[in-house]
């Protein structure tokens, strides 16, 4: 089994299993990625956004998923007013002349629901290909322990890949026993 080091702030050392590829356990061509994990507290709201980049294991056609990241709900809702605010202008310039009222009432509501449900609809049909069991990163920051000013003491990790789940939970008991790591199945 080859082991990975991850390079966390901790006094207990956490390793990834690097034998398989964490998002289809294939085991031909596997090389060690930096997947860049990210968090954003209160949905982005607030705070700072927590970036950690640790070094797992994909094979060739699960590579392009190290580094793809999920959508957050604030980049859909920017994204489908981005849409709607295209298509508002081009409504305005090229479309029918009606009443101010027909458009504020009618059209622009109309133009935020279908740009809203067109974006949802291009990300609800992005689906894992073969035997992946995510299109986007495997591998999700779900929370991270914290010593003040910003040392990243603790991590808490969910996979999408269960198989790979339970051996990064067997190659990390200590660490588990410690505290400072989780893990869990998204």
């Amino acid at each position: 089994m080859m082991i990975i080091n991850l390079p966390i702030k901790s006094d207990v050392p956490v390793v990834a299993p690097g034998d398989s590829c964490c998002n289809c356990d294939s085991t031909a061509s596997v090389t060690s990625q930096l997947t860049d994990l990210r968090r954003m507290p209160l949905w982005g709201l607030a705070g700072a956004e927590i970036k950690v980049k640790l070094p797992f294991p994909y094979c060739e056609l699960c590579a392009a998923t190290a580094n793809r990241r999920r959508p957050t709900a604030l980049g859909v809702i920017a994204v489908s007013l981005l849409l709607a605010l295209v298509l508002g202008m081009c409504w305005l310039f090229a479309g029918p002349q009606l009443s101010e009222e027909l458009t504020e009432y009618i059209v622009a509501p109309f133009l935020l629901i279908f740009c809203f449900a067109a974006v949802i609809g291009f990300y609800a049909l992005k689906k894992p290909s073969g035997e992946q069991t995510s299109y986007y990163q495997p591998i999700k920051l779900k929370n991270t322990g914290h010593k003040w000013p910003a040392d990243i003491t603790g991590l808490e990790l969910a996979f999408t890949n269960a198989r790979y789940a339970d051996k990064f939970s067997m190659v990390n008991l200590a660490t588990i026993a410690a505290k400072k790591i989780k893990v869990s199945k998204a």
